[in-house]
């Protein structure tokens, strides 16, 4: 496979591009094949990372939209954003703010957290 490499706009672009073919054909195909091996666990880690995924979504969506046009701007805003993000260590749900109640994604206590601080 070739590694190709291009501006950061169009690898912004091509990142997105990926994450909406994980959350609208990958993973139901990956369901799919689990389900009819019967391996319940697997079924259940993948729906977990499947529903993390989903729960970017709409960022991603606005990533897209926003990328091609006002790319500079949103790229310096970005950068002086600080950004800190709380992540389930059991299922990998990654939230912008400290949990308050149990995982939306697995409902395990909202100890399972672990925030984590963006590089400076």
């Amino acid at each position: 496979m070739d590694i190709i490499i291009l501006d950061t706009k169009a690898n912004l672009i091509k990142a997105t591009e990926g994450e909406l073919k994980k959350i609208k054909k990958i993973y139901p195909g990956f369901l799919a094949k689990l389900k009819k091996e019967s391996h319940d666990q697997a079924v259940i880690n993948c729906m977990y990372s499947w529903k993390s995924h989903q729960q970017h979504k709409r960022k991603v969506d606005e990533i897209r939209t926003y990328s091609k046009y006002f790319f500079g701007h949103v790229a310096k805003k970005l950068e002086g954003m600080k950004f800190d993000f709380h992540v389930c260590k059991i299922c990998g749900s990654t939230i912008d703010e400290a949990p308050k109640s149990p995982c939306d994604i697995c409902n395990f206590p909202n100890l399972h957290y672990r925030k984590v601080i963006r590089p400076a």
